[in-house]
């Protein structure tokens, strides 16, 4: 198990799933696994679990078509993947998360981040899917991600 730990130090690591809560102006996270949300925060950069190639930017598109249809806000769009990190988490409801796990220190050392130079953003009204911001192109998968409560997404798209 140890040497498991170094090699995948995200091994037992909870996936989230991201999403910009217009009640709160905060950044909820719902645990994939139970469906339930864990807290809010108002930055996080995700990471792949070592179950993904990547970290996956998820449109659902039944509740796409229901935005669309009733010109109401659902939540129907999020990012998922691992916590690395995370600024100004608050629990909901005592609830925990497993963050990506350094196996102990000084054995994992975070590689330096390239710079985000993707911004991505997601409208129900203009597009089926995530997108540049820049060129328009649909984005499914990123490398990393760092979201922000001011709406702004930014990674490194694969």
């Amino acid at each position: 198990m140890i040497r498991q730990l170094e090699l995948f130090p995200q091994l037992d690591a909870t996936i989230i799933r991201a999403y910009r809560n217009l009640h709160t102006g905060q950044i909820s996270l719902l645990d994939k696994l139970s469906g339930l949300v864990v807290g809010h925060c108002d930055a996080v950069r995700l990471v792949p679990h070592y179950s993904q190639d990547a970290v996956q930017c998820i449109v659902n598109q039944a509740g796409r078509e229901r935005v669309l249809r009733e010109r109401k806000k659902y939540v129907h769009a999020y990012v998922e993947g691992c916590i690395e990190r995370i600024a100004g988490y608050v629990s909901y409801k005592n609830r925990a998360y497993v963050e990506v796990r350094r196996a102990w220190p000084g054995q994992y050392v975070v590689p330096d981040i390239e710079p985000f130079n993707d911004h991505i953003t997601y409208n129900p009204y203009k597009a089926s899917t995530f997108t540049d911001t820049r060129t328009g192109e649909p984005v499914t998968a990123l490398e990393h991600a760092f979201i922000c409560s001011d709406g702004s997404i930014e990674g490194k798209r694969i």
